[in-house]
Parts: C-alpha cells; structure tokens; sequence
C-alpha cells in the first residue's frame, strides 16, 4: 500500500460510568488509509463503529465525561495532541464527516445553501456571495436538480434522498484528503442507495480522497470497499481484502454475518438458508469474560473461549482474524 494518509494506532476509548469507573468503548483498533482508498467498517449496531468515526473527528465529549488514547494520524500529525482551535482548521477541512442521520445533523431554520456556504466561509475565508455560489456547484456536483432554487430550500422541504446529497455536499466543501461516512445509505430506498454510492464512487476517483465507510449493511461493503473491517464488542475482530473475506471469512462472527444476507448469486433450486446468530452485542459495561463473542459463539470452548482474550492474528498475508479456534471453526464449516 502507498503512504497512508490516515494511521489510526491503538485507539481506545473510555466513558466515565454512573458509579465513577470506565465504561471501554472502543478496543486498541489499528488501520491505515491511503489515498484513493475505501476501507469498510462494518458490524452489528452497538460494537463501537460510530463511536470510532466521532474519536477521530474529536467530537466525543472532553475528560472526564470521555477519554481517548492511542494515536491519530493525519498526514504525520496527531489529531489527539491538537488544540481545539487546531482541530477546528483540520476539521471539515482535510477530515470531513458524513453523518448517519441528515435531518438531525442539519439545521431546520437555514437554508441549505447557507449551510453548505458556512463551512467554504470558515476554511476558504470566502465572501459570502463566492461562498453561495460553491454551495449551488456542490449541490449540482452531488446530482441535485435545479440548484439554484434547492439552494434557498429548508432540510424540511426536500426529500430524504437530497438531504442526504446536501450532508455529501457540506463534507465536500473544501476537498476533504479524508472522508467519513457514517451510515451514508441509512433509511434510503434501494434505488437512492444505489445513486448515493455511485456518487461516493464518482467523486472519490475525480478528487482521490481516502473514505472510511461505516455501515452494518454487507451489500454496500461489496459494492463500494476495497478492504474491510469487522469490528465487535469495540475491537477488530477481523480484516482483510473485500474478496477474500466474503469468500473465506475466519471469524465465527463474520461468518454469522455473511449468513445473514440473501445471497441472490446462487442460483440452485435448494438455496441455503439465512441464519441468525443468537443474543445480541454485550453492554460495555459489563464485557464477558475472555473472547467477547463467546456467549453467542456456536464454536466456543469452555475452559479456553471464556478465559483468554484473543490476539488479532495474521492467518494469510493481508488477513488478520481474532479467535483461538478459527482453525477448527474453519474445518467445522
């Protein structure tokens, strides 16, 4: 891989609990992106995901409420040491957020356009004239017709399909190096999906910018990622290639994942059926003891699953998977 534009080492991040202690969120999570890249962050609602994407966009509440270590690296300097008057400069800038709910995140009493100008005055120190007329390209550059007019729209008036082209919009405003989509496809028809990605797709090989793309939804992963990783209970629990991991996924997790999605590329009569993994994502504040997943673990083995906490192994170049039995799991398939 070239030099990576983003190097996340060890993030970890812990919230003050009611009774005083740390509630661990996010578990020592390593990655690296490049220029041009689509890393896919996936994973069940509850495992960290968002919570991550917020850490490296320092959007979490300051200490004591929230504690983040490790080390976040943009283009060699470290987003965690920065002042928040030099994050300010950073973010929206060279790091910019799509965020997962567009009618939440916009301002109900201004109009799209100045939205979309607030960000081009602040980083560009544009006049304001100059700035709404860079909002009107960015709505037409997102697909928006009738630009000029949508412009001068309240987020109310427009579907959600253009809301979630203006959330696009605003993160593009000043040509991000990095961009965070946070469930970008969230509540869309399949047909808005569809168009919202290809935008993503579109965009990112006209600017080259490097996308950390979080979702729970695997179709979108193989669409649009050129790696993935699969984040539960806080850590990684496996990574590698888009193709590869689709057709050899390790983890017992992945594995349950990939299950649950209809496969319409199979064409026999007698079709596998979906499967469920049972129990739900563990409260942070109360982890299990050993592999997280061992509670809903139909590999698990006791005296061993429930006791040691596994390492994030390389099992093939370019593929790291986190279990003590995927050998065994593997064979078991």
């Amino acid at each position: 891989m070239t030099q990576p534009i983003l190097s996340v080492r060890g993030l970890n991040v812990r919230f003050r609990g009611r009774g005083g202690g740390e509630v661990h969120v996010v578990r020592d999570v390593d990655f690296e992106l490049a220029a041009g890249q689509t890393l896919a962050l996936v994973g069940e609602s509850g495992s960290g995901k968002s919570v991550t994407s917020l850490a490296l966009m320092r959007l979490l509440p300051g200490e004591p409420r929230c504690r983040i270590g490790g080390r976040v690296l943009l283009e060699g300097r470290d987003l965690l040491y920065l002042t928040e008057a030099g994050m300010r400069g950073v973010r929206g800038n060279e790091i910019a957020m799509i965020f997962q709910e567009p009618m939440t995140s916009l301002n109900p009493v201004h109009r799209v356009g100045e939205q979309i100008a607030e960000s081009v005055r602040f980083h560009k120190g544009l006049g304001r004239r100059d700035a709404l007329d860079r909002a009107v390209e960015l709505l037409e550059l997102v697909g928006i017709p009738d630009p000029l007019r949508r412009a001068q729209a309240f987020p109310h008036e427009m579907s959600g399909g253009m809301r979630q082209r203006v959330m696009i919009a605003i993160a593009l405003a000043c040509d991000p190096k990095v961009l965070i989509a946070d469930e970008p496809t969230t509540a869309l028809d399949v047909t808005i999906q569809a168009q919202v990605l290809e935008l993503l797709r579109d965009l990112q090989a006209r600017t080259g910018m490097a996308m950390l793309f979080i979702t729970h939804n695997l179709g979108v992963v193989a669409e649009i990622a050129d790696r993935v990783m699969v984040m539960y209970a806080g850590r990684i629990v496996e990574q590698a290639a888009v193709d590869p991991l689709f057709a050899k996924p390790l983890m017992p997790y992945t594995r349950g994942l990939l299950g649950a999605v209809p496969r319409l590329d199979i064409f026999a009569k007698e079709k596998p059926p979906l499967t469920s993994i049972p129990g739900a994502v563990p409260d942070p504040a109360h982890p299990p003891k050993g592999c997280a997943f061992n509670p809903r673990c139909t590999h698990r083995q006791g005296g061993l699953c429930d006791q040691r906490t596994p390492p994030l192994e390389a099992a093939q170049p370019g593929h790291d998977v986190r279990c003590l039995r995927w050998r065994e799991a593997m064979e078991a398939a």
